[in-house]
């Protein structure tokens, strides 16, 4: 899988190089985000992980999904749906007031969370990536997240799911957004609040396969909190990672099925 995506990179690089050079404008992605040519491989896995148009263009060779019983993009359709009906929800301000106490501020949360749950691409510690050679796990086809999260040792769970932007965050960043648009903050972007919260999902929808040893390591701030002291929205997510001794693989784990949490 790490030789394809690298692959994948390689043709993007070069691709975008000569579209750049040849269109004399920044560089665009389906008219949503201005992407550098020069991208790190991080970022690229980044785009593949919650871009469905940027990695039908640029991984030609990614797994195919078809024929699985998996309804992991419908899922997210109706989550995303909670979550815009929550959010333009006039009573949310005051139901955020009270803190996160109540049915639906825990629906919402709830919604948050799982939404990047069922992205079909998760990023992988390599302590985790080891964790799935030692247990004869294939990673060159789909692989059922119900199988990745009930490996065991002496019946210890040994991985977990994790938010690379913590829900928690997120949640508060959608929610602050929902107030900035309200408000008429952020005057020059002409997106619409739907296209905006989207827009949110793709910055910070990250999930990453990591050890429980390593989950166990992000401790206090680390565990709810992002610091946003770096420009872009991998950065801020490594940076979380780097304080907390996590080493990322270069490449990418396709999963369906059941979601779990």
């Amino acid at each position: 899988m790490e030789k394809l995506i690298n692959e994948a990179f390689k043709s993007y690089l070069k691709t975008a190089k000569l579209e750049s050079n040849e269109s004399n404008m920044p560089y665009y992605i389906n008219n949503r985000n201005i992407v550098p040519v020069k991208i790190k491989i991080e970022q690229f896995l980044h785009l593949i992980s919650v871009d469905k148009e940027f990695r039908k263009r640029w991984w030609k060779t990614a797994p195919s999904f078809e024929n699985l019983k998996d309804n992991s993009l419908i899922q997210q359709d109706s989550l995303m749906k909670i979550i815009i009906g929550i959010l333009n929800d006039p009573n949310l301000k005051e139901l955020n007031q009270h803190g996160k106490k109540g049915q639906v501020l825990y629906l919402f949360g709830n919604a948050v969370a799982s939404y990047s749950n069922y992205n079909h691409y998760y990023l992988i510690s390599k302590e985790a990536l080891l964790v799935l050679k030692n247990n004869d796990i294939d990673v060159s086809s789909p692989v059922s997240r119900s199988k990745i999260f009930e490996i065991r040792h002496n019946r210890k769970k040994l991985l977990t799911f994790e938010h690379m932007c913590p829900s928690s965050q997120l949640i508060k960043l959608l929610i602050e957004l929902r107030e900035n648009h309200e408000s008429g903050k952020n005057k020059s972007s002409n997106l619409s609040l739907n296209e905006k919260i989207l827009e949110k999902f793709y910055n910070y929808g990250l999930v990453c396969i990591i050890t429980k040893d390593e989950d166990m390591g992000l401790k206090g701030k680390l565990r709810t909190d992002l610091s946003f002291s770096s420009k872009t929205s991998t950065s801020q997510m490594l940076n979380r990672y780097e304080k907390a001794n996590i080493e990322l693989a270069n490449t990418l784990i396709p999963v369906y099925g059941k979601m779990y949490r």
